[in-house]
């Protein structure tokens, strides 16, 4: 498969988290970096919540880049959506991810990151929850609520969001959805994973 596609996404990650002066940021910029031109190792998924919606309108300036190229590649992408033994009731149906970089990701890597791209619909509730990994979103367009160890404040276009491991913290999205990337890194199993 060509990842060409897929590498204008790292690369526009890469980008956005350059920015960012933050140390998981500066790590996920060099990791993201390494991956370019990677071989890629899954097959292409729809998108699980049907045609991939327009979200343009819902990023900013510096988000604006990084979400066109993922609207190109949407269909090269491999989606996913969680197990639902593993979320709230209901919470499957509204929601997509992928993992294009690490140990089950589209271009493969260790154990020690996980990277990807995050969408929620309007109106869900993802509710406390928590995990070994330490983790950032980087919100691309649309927003949510977070909270994390008890502080919580939207998140729009541009923010980034960093959660240290076990930290407890909710998302909430309400009347538009929101698409991030993702990062984990440390213990990355899902096999903490609770909420």
């Amino acid at each position: 498969m060509n990842s060409r596609a897929l590498d204008e996404v790292i690369a526009a990650a890469a980008d956005l988290l350059r920015h960012v002066d933050e140390p998981m940021a500066k790590s996920f910029t060099t990791l993201l970096s390494d991956a370019i031109g990677g071989d890629v190792a899954t097959e292409p998924t729809p998108f699980p919540l049907g045609a991939y919606p327009e979200l343009q309108s819902r990023s900013n300036e510096a988000t604006a880049s990084a979400v066109a190229a993922i609207e190109s590649a949407a269909g090269q992408i491999n989606w996913w959506q969680s197990s639902a033994e593993l979320v709230p009731p209901g919470w499957v149906e509204h929601s997509g991810a992928t993992e294009l970089v690490g140990p089950e990701g589209s271009i493969r890597g260790d154990d020690s990151a996980r990277f990807g791209i995050f969408y929620l619909s309007p109106g869900l509730d993802y509710p406390d929850h928590w995990h070994d990994a330490d983790e950032f979103y980087l919100v691309l367009a649309g927003g949510a609520e977070w909270t994390v160890a008890g502080e919580t404040g939207w998140k729009g276009p541009g923010a980034y969001v960093r959660t240290p491991s076990r930290a407890v913290h909710r998302i909430v999205t309400r009347d538009e959805p929101m698409l991030a990337f993702w990062g984990w890194a440390g213990d990355t199993s899902f096999d903490s994973y609770a909420y």
